[in-house]
């Protein structure tokens, strides 16, 4: 099941990337960040209020807010990177330093304390990656 969702994130995500690359075109790279979070404030203000859920951040570390910035920085950086290489570049490139960070972040900040080590199939898989992009911005 999760695997399944993981996909169909992936499919959606390359899909919120056009959409939002092409906002951006039409207005501007600030105001379409602006619409952007606005209408995804809007969307989750009504979920919360339809489900009901209950709101609590006691406890939680201020560090842990800064991912809303990072995805403030994506956005833009992603919608503002389509007009110039387009968008399956600019998804590889994505996707490259995704798996580039993931790794890294396995390996270092394990979440359950044991420490993922690079397999020769995971060092095989991102050369076929990086190939690929290299093959591609050519």
């Amino acid at each position: 099941m999760y695997p399944l969702l993981a996909f169909i994130a992936g499919l959606l995500i390359s899909i919120m990337i056009m959409l939002n690359g092409q906002l951006s075109f039409y207005t501007n790279n600030p105001f379409s960040l602006l619409i952007i979070h606005i209408v995804g404030v809007i969307l989750l203000s009504a979920f919360i209020a339809f489900k009901k859920v209950k709101l609590n951040a006691t406890g939680v570390h201020k560090l842990l807010f800064f991912g809303g910035v990072l995805g403030v920085i994506i956005v833009g950086g992603q919608s503002a990177s389509i007009g110039k290489i387009g968008l399956s570049t600019t998804i590889m490139l994505v996707l490259a330093s995704q798996v580039i960070a993931a790794s890294v972040i396995d390996y270092y900040f394990s979440l359950d304390g044991n420490r993922d080590k690079p397999s020769k199939l995971k060092i095989i898989s991102f050369l076929v990656i990086f190939s690929g992009i290299i093959t591609m911005t050519l």
